[in-house]
């Protein structure tokens, strides 16, 4: 049983059905009055948030199908693009509120998603062992 791969599989698992819960409640409160322009970038961010919910998913499955089984016969090679994908997304994400957030009072911690993600990137990594 691989420990590390289990609870970053339980973390993201959590993480995805708060993402798709929660925050599509709050971008469902950005819908716009009427049709045109602004409701087709709505659906767009709408339909864009829910990728995110099933990449997350699917990370999840991954991370715990390793962490409890012997079926992949790679696994560090899995863990180790898991770690790139979460540590780069966690990378950018930090750039994004660093030059865009300027003006949000307690950006690195109220859009810390980043820390999340470095997080499990470092999980992956030492899962990967």
């Amino acid at each position: 049983m691989n420990y590390f791969a289990l609870f970053a599989g339980v973390l993201v698992l959590l993480a995805a059905g708060v993402h798709a819960i929660i925050g599509g409640r709050e971008v469902g409160l950005l819908k716009p009055e009427g049709t045109g322009k602004s409701a087709e970038v709505w659906v767009q961010t709408l339909a864009g948030w829910h990728w995110v919910s099933v990449g997350q998913t699917l990370a999840a499955v991954t991370f715990l199908v390793v962490g409890v089984t012997e079926w992949i016969p790679d696994e560090q090679l899995i863990l180790g693009g898991l770690a790139i994908y979460f540590g780069s997304t966690g990378v950018v994400w930090l750039m994004t509120v660093l030059v865009a957030g300027r003006g949000v009072e307690g950006r690195w911690y109220r859009l810390g998603q980043w820390m999340y993600c470095l997080f499990i990137a470092l999980l992956a990594f030492f899962a990967a062992g």
